[in-house]
């Protein structure tokens, strides 16, 4: 586990670049570090809008908690769609407000175009990352004022090769 403090200093820079896993290209580097929407991040490197998708969302009432999953997928038309990412959120109740918690009851946003539509003031810290032959994954965390969310997002190194058109 990392923790990558959000000054960017010469010493927490180097310690971010030390802790990325070898062998990442370009794009992988700058998909693990990005500390904006990936959904946005997504489109961009896709060139297409990526959407989200709620595979399964539940309420753990005894922990406080929702867990959520989704696919981002990069959709070229309705024939042509690449799943570019899978999500797991943890999203403790008493640590969000209650209007970011009817959003994610509704499951019409993704977490990042909620936070952007409520206005919300928050930070991302990575927690960990990871890579391997198959996949490259990180591990972070969403907090604020309102907003505390673990986040563990993997992305498949095969759809990563078909960003931008490259295949």
């Amino acid at each position: 586990m990392m923790n990558v403090p959000e000054e960017p200093t010469q010493d927490n820079i180097r310690q971010l670049l030390n802790s990325l896993p070898p062998n990442l290209t370009p794009v992988e580097r700058v998909l693990l570090c990005h500390d904006g929407t990936s959904q946005t991040l997504l489109s961009i490197l896709f060139q297409t809008p990526v959407k989200v998708k709620v595979l399964s969302q539940h309420e753990l009432i005894p922990y406080q908690a929702i867990i959520r999953w989704i696919k981002l997928v990069a959709e070229y038309s309705e024939d042509n769609q690449v799943t570019v990412c899978l999500a797991e959120s943890v999203i403790p109740m008493k640590a969000n407000s209650p209007g970011f918690l009817t959003a994610i009851r509704e499951r019409g946003m993704g977490i990042g175009q909620i936070l952007s539509s409520t206005c919300t003031k928050y930070e991302r810290r990575i927690i960990g990352l990871y890579a391997d032959e198959n996949i490259v994954a990180r591990n972070y965390q969403i907090t604020g004022a309102d907003v505390d969310i673990v986040i563990t997002e993997t992305f498949s190194r095969e759809a990563l090769k078909k960003a931008g058109g490259m295949v």
